[in-house]
Parts: structure tokens; sequence; C-alpha cells
């Protein structure tokens, strides 16, 4: 698989996770919204447990997108 066949797939990948990153971080202001009896706590555990992990995930994928789109010596 070439480098940039590589690129795309992980381009794709991007995509899907940063679609769930929003959904989580959706969910977690409608909790915080609704401020209901542990609606904080939930959100604070999506917070910590999905959508950081998510957005550093994303960062580390993209940075490898970066470098195999690069071009070559």
């Amino acid at each position: 698989m070439k480098p940039t066949d590589c690129a795309t797939l992980l381009g794709r990948l991007v995509r899907r996770l940063e679609d769930a990153y929003a959904v989580c971080v959706t969910v977690e202001t409608a909790l915080a919204a609704q401020n209901a009896d542990h609606d904080a706590e939930i959100a604070r555990c999506l917070r910590a447990g999905v959508s950081e992990v998510v957005a550093a995930e994303l960062q580390r994928i993209r940075k490898a997108i970066a470098r195999l789109e690069a071009p070559g010596p």
C-alpha cells in the first residue's frame, strides 16, 4: 500500500472520529444543560473517557497523515 493510500484511509478514519467526537460533545452539553442529579458526573466521565481521548487520537492521526503526505527525499 502506498503512503498516499494510507493517508486516504486515515483521512476517512479522522472524519468518522470527528463525527463521534461531535456526538459526545453534544451529549455532554445536553447533560450539563439538563442539570439532573448525576448528569454533571456523567458529562465529566464522557469528557475524560471519550472526548479527550478521541481528540488526542485525532491529533496523532493528523500528524501521521501529514508525515505520509510529506514529499519524500
